[in-house]
């Protein structure tokens, strides 16, 4: 049997199944080594098929189990028809807690999965936090629903991928005023070892580089010491341990992404939220994909919005999304342990 892998339709009062109605439509040539387990609520999926005018109806099951009988086990696509709420009744294109209580409830049934062996890797269309924490949600942010069900406290954040390029940071959703103090030798070895490992286990070769924290770079302790206290000590510690990675660092933040446009690097590791994510929203964020790093499957997702304005006009690019998949499909098919 091929690895599978779930996609769940995200926030259905987004553009969610209208992305996955698309994605199923033009495949990334990754898939062809899975299983894809199209998830979500039938009525809706036919909605967003024709939304978009997307013809393709892979076959439909009413159960998970229903995957390991006869004719399904080979099936390149599989939707399983999983109605959790009362679905055409939620409000389109608005937050409610009927939204946010089945992409949690849906949500828990693939950690489960996952916790099981059952799928091998997660892919999800957008959510809308608001609905989430509104259906009672004590997590900010789905990745800290995986970090405690999969036991990874550890993890800093998740990553951005972009063409190619693979985005970390040391520190992530703290206020700026605690950035200098949250930085040590050991979380800046971590972040750049685990986006390490997990280009690894996609097959990727890691060249990475790693932004200063102050201006200019410090200039040598007169705008900040952390950059010879901690930085520079971490990326020795990491060239040390792994030398068949190229780490290169402390670059200046104001010049760090033109370099990395000119195509030089497979990753980079920012020291605090605003200093990569600016950039790379600049860049393209209709291409994105967000992963979370360290857990037990590959999980990703689209690095944009829940797009409610785009609701039911069948316009929304699915790129995003279909990124992700290709992601999560590579890593999946190679048997990459996390």
């Amino acid at each position: 049997m091929k690895p599978r892998v779930q996609l769940l339709f995200g926030d259905t009062a987004g553009v969610g199944p209208e992305l996955c109605a698309k994605v199923i439509a033009d495949l990334p040539s990754e898939a062809a080594g899975i299983q894809l387990v199209l998830s979500g609520d039938g009525r809706v999926f036919d909605e967003a098929r024709e939304a978009t005018g997307v013809t393709t109806d892979p076959p439909r099951i009413s159960s998970f189990s229903d995957l390991d009988g006869d004719g399904m086990r080979d099936e390149p696509v599989v939707f399983w028809d999983n109605r959790l709420e009362d679905t055409p009744g939620i409000p389109r294109a608005a937050v409610s807690e009927a939204a946010g209580r089945e992409v949690l409830t849906a949500l828990m049934q693939s950690i489960e999965f996952a916790k099981n062996g059952e799928i091998a890797g997660l892919v999800f269309a957008p959510f809308n936090k608001e609905s989430m924490h509104r259906a009672g949600s004590a997590h900010y942010s789905e990745l800290e629903l995986f970090k405690e069900q999969f036991g990874r406290s550890d993890i800093p954040g998740e990553f951005n991928i972009m063409d190619g390029l693979w985005i970390a940071r040391v520190t992530s959703h703290i206020p700026v005023s605690e950035i200098a103090s949250t930085l040590t030798v050991d979380r800046i070895v971590h972040t750049i070892e685990l986006l390490g490992e997990s280009q690894e286990r996609a097959g990727v070769n890691p060249v990475f580089a790693v932004a200063a924290l102050n201006p200019h770079a410090g200039e040598h302790g007169m705008f900040g010491d952390e950059e010879g206290r901690l930085i520079e000590p971490a990326l020795e510690q990491v060239r040390g341990a792994h030398p068949k990675w190229q780490v290169d660092g402390p670059i200046p933040a104001d010049t760090l992404f033109p370099r990395v446009r000119k195509g030089a690097y497979t990753g980079v590791i920012g020291m605090y939220h605003d200093q990569l994510q600016i950039a790379t929203k600049l860049i393209g964020l209709e291409r994105g994909v967000t992963f979370h790093p360290g857990m037990k499957i590959p999980i990703a997702t689209a690095a944009h919005g829940t797009a409610f304005d785009l609701k039911g006009t069948g316009t929304a690019n699915h790129q995003a999304l279909r990124n992700a998949l290709a992601v999560v499909a590579e890593m999946a098919s190679s048997g990459a342990a996390q």
